[in-house]
């Protein structure tokens, strides 16, 4: 018998696992076999062996199985049923999984317990009552022991799909045709739990079917896969015999209520029961099996046994405020504090005790039910950045994390203008820079008692507005307020003024440093960026961003893990949703990112496939060596994704990607960037119809994100390009579109190779992209004759890879050029007409006789032609110069031209990039409102009429 015990698991694994499994003695076959007499029953034992007792079935058993089950139950009955299922257990060998128990218990071990009864009528018994050694505590309400029942040969259903994927819907379905039930109470409990635990809302008219009904039941679970299912009603008797017990439901006729038995419940769930992971019946008699010799058995045990993972149901009369306690701790467990079922179920149970109902209280379940999480967690985030709601599987950078809470709590202590609240987070990339803040800073500096609001942000031309609406968010202005500006670095890419740059910096650097702002600031930044924060002045004197960088009090460096870090970012996250590793893989892991440069982001996104590719609750050697460990991994499965699509939809694939990958001055390709939805190049038409179909693909592999988080990637894709094309949408701000982490320009060779070939075309179109962001906002803005020339040429080069931004910039600007060609040419003209006029003029002076004598006077009343010119003279436009020295009568008068732009060299950027000769189209005109280099008006087609003065 020490052997059997030893064998149960409790002597040197976690939890503690005792399997008591009863049979008939005689009549093996039949479970429903009952008779009203003393009945003989087998434990079956590991190895075989096995040891037989009998149970004195009486009326007087039956009598005090009926008190239990009033509205109050009977608590002598209780006692009385109690003594008499230990009387039992003790000559099938208990005492020896007694010890096991107690010990386990002691060492504050869990200890499950499976009642595994092949015989129906034993269901019917309340195992949860029996009394623990001379204490005689009840073995259900022992702190850490869970019992959980089991039908013998039973399965359950396989997932669908298999592995289960993150996250999970609840479905809360209510009906009060038996009589009032606490909707609101659980709806509310079951919500909380949800925004809590960063679990996806309930959404009120899908995930919420008040007045349920058999055929409402069906249909909301035929809208969308369901995970967890919690029903809400009154129990009541399907007979007027007793004989076993459904769920009071609304009819679908409209009818009176309808009574839904166990088959018909399981009928009803056949469907569902791959994505069904957790069934929760808040109902009174649910696990009621009822008469001794009940073929239906208690709804709790059809559904178990249909192969529903794990049924949580009230063998007696549930209490309402008992079910509301089970609800809010049942959800509690499960959602906020990541816990298993057995666990969260143990969390409501303590809860539930000294109340009525505690003892009622049932887990039907197999071996792995105990551990089942319903609610699928991901615990690694692969190349995507730790935010805020994954703090729970962050590990690895304690010690980081109070270095930068402990540095910005100094700041803010010190209350001096001189030293603002500012903190740099520097590092080289992929050492988790942004994770460190936002899901290991940010979580820690809310738990303190001040209410803090944070906001994140990135450097964008815009960023005004953007920093306006993070100080809004506040709900008092002088509430603190932790401004995270991530990748600073996106300051010399993303902004394309200096000035701008600088202007960004010091209204950061003024406001960390007012001392009534309650503004504090931290940013991330690259260290190999820290060169050009000399660039950067914060004032009127000789500081600069480099000198912060440099300053210990405000910056902290971010270094490459040691192995011991490496190890908790392996398996600290796994533990945490019950995972396990085999045996040596996590060593081997730590190895291997040892020797890859930018280890962290590899590492994390090999533990993520893997997890994706779990089989049960294990990560395998096998997945390891197949995904091509870390430094194959995300190469392998790259490639994998594009060798999935066909040949159109391979050529938008790298259309997108190579778009997001930024040429620096000297070409080298190691940065990625952000680019808004509405500005991507989408190609032909052909790729062009499956585009947002791509975008979508990528960002589901998480190979892309987008920065404002847009849950329906594939619609604000299909906007956004409608938007673009001006076609049934309204252009705006859309999502920005970047690569999940740099480390896959540095590690997937067919990206890289992509980019050398096409470099010269991306240096090119990046070029143009560059003119109509400076464009952005002003819509006179227009290129000048150089930049259209250069433009229109990209145009021909590249026909499907201008966007439809830059193209709607180029017929605005040929069309201000045509303007300005008429112009010129109605301005040559006039210049003809007078030309001949005046030598017609001329000509008739000429041919009048000479001798002929003019009053003075007459001269002196009638204005000469001379003055008439001057008058005329007078409107003359400024831009036109009059003529240095008269021209003889016969020479020809020149006609005004405007100067000539200076060249500009294909490729590059024009210094005078805003800038245009003689008030023409991007000329910058500083107005109060107007950005320093903003584009002013194009020039209007009426233009005064500019006459020669006459000779």
């Amino acid at each position: 018998m020490l052997a059997a015990a030893e064998s149960a698991g409790c002597v040197s694994s976690s939890p503690c696992k005792v399997v008591l499994e009863l049979l008939r003695a005689t009549d093996t076959e039949n479970s429903f076999a009952f008779m009203l007499e003393e009945q003989s029953y087998v434990r079956h034992l590991e190895g075989g062996a096995g040891r037989s007792a009998s149970f004195p079935w009486s009326d007087e058993v039956l009598k005090r199985l009926a008190a239990l089950q009033r509205d109050k139950a009977d608590p002598e009955a209780a006692a009385w049923l109690g003594e008499e299922m230990r009387s039992f257990l003790d000559r099938l060998g208990f005492r020896l999984d007694e010890e096991s128990i107690r010990r386990a218990l002691d060492d504050g071990r869990p200890v499950h317990v499976t009642l595994r009864l092949g015989a129906a009528e034993l269901f019917a018994l309340p195992w949860e009552l029996v009394p623990l050694g001379a204490t005689g505590r009840p073995l259900g309400s022992l702190p850490g022991c869970l019992l959980h029942y089991e039908w013998p040969g039973t399965r359950t259903a396989n997932p669908e799909p298999d592995p289960p994927r993150e996250g999970g819907r609840i479905l809360f379905a209510w009906s009060a045709a038996g009589g009032v039930v606490p909707a609101d109470e659980h709806l509310a409990a079951i919500r909380r739990a949800c925004r809590q635990g960063r679990h996806r809302g309930l959404d009120g008219n899908r995930d919420v079917l008040p007045h349920a009904s058999l055929g409402r039941l069906q249909a909301a679970l035929r809208a969308e896969p369901t995970a967890v299912l919690h029903i809400l009603c009154h129990g009541g008797s399907v007979a007027e015999s007793g004989a076993s017990y459904g769920l009071i439901l609304d009819s679908d006729g409209g009818a009176s209520p309808e009574i839904m038995d166990a088959r018909a419940l399981q009928l009803a769930l056949a469907d569902h029961l791959g994505t069904l992971r957790l069934v929760v019946l808040c109902a009174c008699h649910s696990g009621n099996p009822g008469a001794l010799d009940s073929r239906l058995g208690s709804l709790a045990q059809a559904l178990h046994r249909a192969g529903v993972p794990a049924v949580v149901a009230s063998r007696y009369p549930l209490p309402v405020d008992a079910s509301i306690a089970l609800t809010a701790s049942l959800y509690e467990g499960l959602l906020v504090e990541d816990r298993a079922l057995s666990g969260a179920l143990l969390g409501a149970r303590d809860r539930l005790r000294g109340r009525a109902g505690w003892a009622s209280l049932q887990m039907y379940a197999r071996d792995d039910g105990p551990e089942l999480r319903p609610i699928v967690r991901r615990p690694y985030r692969g190349l995507l950045a730790f935010q805020e709601e994954h703090a729970r599987y962050f590990f690895g950078r304690e010690a980081e994390v109070e270095a930068a809470l402990a540095r910005l709590s100094a700041l803010i202590s010190a209350r001096d203008p001189a030293r603002p609240r500012f903190l740099l987070c520097a590092g080289a990339s992929g050492t988790g820079k942004s994770s460190l803040v936002l899901a290991g800073v940010v979580p820690a500096l809310r738990a303190r008692s001040e209410p803090w609001a944070v906001v994140t942000l990135r450097p964008q031309n815009d960023w005004r507005a953007a920093l306006a609406a993070a100080l809004a968010a506040r709900s008092h202005p002088d509430a603190p307020l932790l401004l995270v500006v991530d990748q600073f670095e996106e300051l010399f890419t993303a902004v394309g003024d200096h000035a701008e740059r600088e202007a960004f910096v010091r209204e950061l650097w003024t406001l960390a440093g007012h001392p009534g702002s309650g503004v504090s600031v931290m940013a991330t930044l690259r260290v190999d960026s820290l060169a050009r924060c000399g660039e950067i002045r914060l004032g009127s004197g000789d500081r600069n961003l480099e000198d912060v960088a440099y300053d210990e009090a405000h910056r902290v460096f971010i270094g490459r893990m040691k192995a011991e870090q490496l190890r908790a970012v392996v398996e600290r996250p796994a533990e945490r949703v019950g995972v396990s590793l085999e045996v040596g893989l996590a060593e081997q892991m730590i190895r291997d990112a040892g020797n890859e440069p930018g280890a962290l982001p590899l590492l994390e996104y090999v533990l993520d496939q893997m997890w994706q590719q779990r089989r049960g609750q294990t990560l395998a050697w096998a997945q390891y060596n197949a995904l091509g460990g870390v430094g194959g991994a995300l190469e392998k499965q790259a490639d994998a994704i594009l060798a999935g699509l066909d040949a159109v939809r391979r050529q938008a694939a790298r259309r997108l990607l190579v778009q997001l990958v930024a040429l620096d001055d000297g070409a080298r390709i190691d940065r990625r960037r952000r680019v808004p939805l509405d500005r991507l190049r989408r190609g032909t038409p052909a790729e062009a119809a499956v585009f947002c179909e791509v975008l979508e693909r990528l960002t589901h592999e998480r190979l892309l994100v987008l920065s404002e988080g847009d849950d329906d990637v594939g619609s604000a894709c299909r906007r956004s390009g409608a938007a673009a094309q001006g076609v049934g949408a309204v252009a705006g701000r859309w999502p920005s579109v970047e690569l999940a982490h740099e480390q896959l320009i540095r590690s997937w060779r067919t990206l890289r190779t992509w980019m050398r070939e096409d470099e010269q075309m991306l240096l090119e179109l990046q070029q143009l992209e560059r003119w109509v962001a400076e464009a952005a906002g002003f819509p006179e803005y227009v290129l000048d004759a150089d930049r259209l020339r250069y433009a229109r040429g990209l145009l021909k080069k590249y026909p499907d890879d201008i966007g439809e931004a830059a193209r709607a910039l180029i017929r605005r600007s040929e069309k201000a050029a045509r303007r300005k060609r008429s112009w010129l040419l109605a301005l040559a003209l006039v210049a003809v007409v007078t030309e001949i006029v005046v030598v017609a003029g001329l000509a008739m002076a000429a041919a009048a006789p000479s001798k002929k004598f003019v009053d003075p006077s007459e001269c002196r009343q009638e204005p000469s032609l001379r003055d008439a010119g001057a008058a005329t003279s007078a409107s003359v436009d400024a831009s036109v110069p009059p003529p240095r020295s008269r021209p003889a009568p016969t020479s020809k008068p020149k006609t005004p031209t405007p100067k000539a732009l200076p060249p500009f060299p294909p490729g590059s950027v024009s210094p005078s990039a805003t800038k245009a000769p003689d008030g023409g189209a991007g000329a910058s005109k500083k107005t109060p409102d107007s950005k320093p280099g903003a584009p002013t008006e194009a020039p209007s087609t009426a233009q005064k009429v500019i006459l020669p003065r006459p000779l």
